[in-house]
């Protein structure tokens, strides 16, 4: 393809305005999303949430050191986000969404049962993060927007974007991102001025067993929060071309899931540590 047909076709949605595709293969005539730094702003905005800082402030309560849960933090959120980075290459590969794909492992009746664990697993992460956003609408709101009203407002948001799907999704990642930038480094910024530096290296109340404990509780919570995304790598990915470089899709998810989770648990960890003080 040369510059000129790759430029236009930068991101071409197709002419139906919702997702037709469903679960079915892309063709390679329809890979049409040639930006592979919207692979990087996805995963970033869809990771720089609330769950993430959360992730780091209970990992910071279960007995290690905040230099200690951050070291936890960066080394499994690395582990998790690997495996991620590696199926997302996948999808400009095949075409073919993530649950699709394991059907070449489980077969096409074994498939069914990680897509069923998959499902109950999306629900419940839906869930979770609708609440969270909700409460935070209500309080924003001083109350005049009551909890059920903020749920009914972010469910339909969320359901009208899976309805556009692909390319709809793409380029509401690629703009809220800015504006989580910016919220959370007020965040940050209101943080450090009450950091002390020399706290960071104190090591926690933990010990012995217990510290194994604390680090192997801590690192299956943070490794957890990344590859729980695992089931929906191929998906984000299936519309770019089948000549997409596989590196350049494997580190820009990486970076791209790793960064903001770990510097937002990061923060969390912070957060704890200075509500000991």
């Amino acid at each position: 393809m040369s510059k000129t047909a790759a430029a236009s076709a930068h991101a071409k949605a197709p002419s139906s305005p919702t997702d037709q595709a469903g679960i079915t293969r892309i063709p390679e005539t329809e890979r049409t999303h040639t930006s592979g730094r919207d692979t990087f702003w996805l995963w970033f905005s869809c990771n720089a949430t609330v769950p993430s800082v959360m992730v780091g402030a209970l990992a910071s309560i279960l007995g290690l050191g905040a230099g200690e849960a951050i070291f936890v933090a960066v080394l499994f959120t690395v582990l998790g986000a690997l495996p991620v980075a590696f199926l997302s290459t996948l999808g400009p590969k095949t075409g073919l969404a993530q649950m699709p794909l394991s059907r070449f492992a489980f077969g096409f009746r074994g498939a069914r049962f990680p897509a069923a664990l998959n499902g109950l697993s999306e629900v419940g992460w839906g869930v979770v993060n609708t609440v969270i956003g909700a409460s935070l609408l209500t309080s924003w709101s001083q109350g005049r927007l009551p909890l059920p009203v903020s749920l009914a407002i972010l469910v339909a948001l969320t359901t009208l974007i899976s309805m556009y799907g692909y390319f709809v999704l793409q380029r509401f990642e690629r703009l809220v991102s800015g504006l989580l930038v910016f919220l959370f480094g007020v965040v940050f910024l209101a943080v450090l001025p009450h950091l002390q530096p020399a706290a960071l290296l104190l090591p926690g109340a933990a010990s012995g067993l217990g510290l194994f404990a604390a680090v192997a509780t801590c690192g299956g919570l943070v490794l957890a929060h990344a590859v729980g995304w695992a089931s929906l790598a191929a998906d984000f990915t299936r519309y770019q071309s089948a000549n997409t470089p596989a590196a350049r899709v494997f580190w820009y998810t990486l970076v791209g899931l790793a960064l903001p989770c770990v510097v937002l648990e990061t923060l969390g960890v912070t957060t704890v540590a200075l509500r000991k003080e």
